[in-house]
């Protein structure tokens, strides 16, 4: 299939899956989940910042009025966060069909995490690292599920 003809319409229906995106508040992580609940996914918006996620929940629901949004906040840079999200997680769903590991900082100012990681390696990589392991159960039980984990070429600038 030619790529440039490709569009969201010819994607097919995820009505009855769950996803989480993690980021899902900016950039690509903001399309990802626009497209999912544009396909009738239930999506759960992963995200530090509350407020920002809860912003781009609404509009997202202005441009998709039946969207099944929820936010979650998770600070991939803090291990106890990346646990408490995924055991909150798991208290409302049984099932897990999209884990969109999207989320990530680039260059910030170094600085050690409370776990004493640096913050990009905890933000980009032990962050999902740890998320995916922990819900990695509750994916391989999903029939059909997927993990897809995001990196950037941004680095080459």
């Amino acid at each position: 299939m030619n790529q440039s003809t490709w569009n969201i319409s010819k994607a097919p229906s995820q009505k009855g899956k769950v996803a989480i995106v993690t980021g899902a508040n900016a950039g690509l992580g903001f399309e990802t989940t626009l497209a999912l609940a544009q396909k009738g996914a239930k999506v759960i918006m992963a995200c530090r910042n509350k407020s920002k996620a809860e912003k781009a929940k609404a509009d997202i629901l202005q441009q998709v009025p039946d969207g099944d949004l929820e936010v979650m906040e998770i600070d991939l840079s803090k291990l106890k966060s990346v646990r408490s999200f995924v055991k909150n997680f798991l208290e409302k769903h049984d099932a897990l069909d999209l884990l969109i590991n999207n989320a990530g900082v680039m260059i910030p100012p170094y600085q050690k995490t409370e776990d004493g990681f640096e913050l990009q390696m905890a933000a980009n990589y032990f962050g999902h690292f740890l998320l995916t392991g922990l819900l990695l159960n509750t994916i391989m039980r999903t029939p059909a599920s997927r993990i897809v984990s995001l990196s950037s070429i941004a680095h080459k600038n």
